[in-house]
């Protein structure tokens, strides 16, 4: 039998059933939604992306728990706290108002502005925007740069600048993503990545079979090509053996020298 909730929940309000509730107040935001994509039909170009970017703020806020208002369209998703299980949730929440997002691109660091400038040719039927919030990796004297189409560098960006990195964690899905993130998106100078030793088999082969072969760095390898791949990394990813759990760290006395100095020690588990 179906059943109407919004109705039912109308027709009984002394009831305290806080998922009926809750299923009345997503129907409600599904109608919002819906009656907001209904109105791009009307739309120019720039009146569809500014809708957009108010649907996609609303759904995001409500994700977040925060207040539409207290969002700024402009700052990466990333910078709000956004993790991978948020993320998926965001994602079937901008399903449900008819916005398909998939979950790797929110955790790339995107913005609601880029989602938008993605999202609303594809609802006003065009092609997406393939470059929205990318960024394109130039050539330059020490390799390839991280250079964002969107205007001036990020303090993230401006921050990571010429410093080294200390990842712990870089085996994980979150550390694979910190990892991605900091080679694509800032110029570090250098990424210690801790890896614990395995019989049998390098760090350098661990870096390469258990991190970089997942699709998490498949944009980014697509960007950089097959051929200049190995070389990209080794410039900038350098593993080193060692468990977390051990005095310094259970690195050699060589390794912990050279990682000592580094300036930002960044833990994934």
């Amino acid at each position: 039998m179906d059943l109407d909730v919004p109705k039912w929940v109308r027709a009984h309000p002394d009831t305290s059933w806080g998922l009926l509730a809750k299923l009345l107040e997503t129907s409600g935001e599904d109608a919002t939604a819906a009656s907001g994509l209904a109105a791009l039909a009307g739309c120019n170009e720039a009146q569809c992306h500014a809708l957009v970017v108010e649907l996609v703020t609303q759904t995001v806020a409500r994700v977040f728990g925060m207040a539409p208002e207290d969002l700024d369209a402009s700052r990466g998703l990333n910078e709000y706290g956004l993790d991978s299980l948020m993320a998926v949730e965001m994602r079937s929440a901008l399903e449900d108002a008819g916005m398909a997002v998939s979950t790797m691109e929110l955790l790339s660091g995107r913005s609601i502005d880029d989602l938008a400038r993605q999202i609303s040719p594809l609802l006003r039927g065009g092609e997406p925007d393939e470059t929205a919030g990318l960024e394109i990796l130039w050539p330059s004297s020490t390799g390839y740069t991280a250079v964002s189409e969107d205007g001036p560098a990020s303090e993230l960006q401006d921050f990571y600048r010429g410093r080294t990195v200390f990842l712990t964690g870089a085996t994980g899905f979150v550390g694979k993503c910190v990892l991605e993130k900091l080679i694509r998106d800032t110029e570090v100078s250098k990424i210690f990545v801790l890896i614990r030793s395995l019989p049998g088999s390098s760090k350098q082969q661990r870096v390469s079979t258990s991190i970089l072969q997942s699709p998490v760095f498949e944009r980014l390898r697509n960007k950089v090509g097959v051929k200049g791949w190995h070389a990209f990394i080794a410039a900038r990813v350098q593993p080193v053996e060692g468990d977390i759990s051990m005095p310094k760290i259970g690195m050699c006395s060589k390794d912990y020298e050279e990682v000592s100095p580094a300036h930002v020690p960044f833990s994934a588990y």
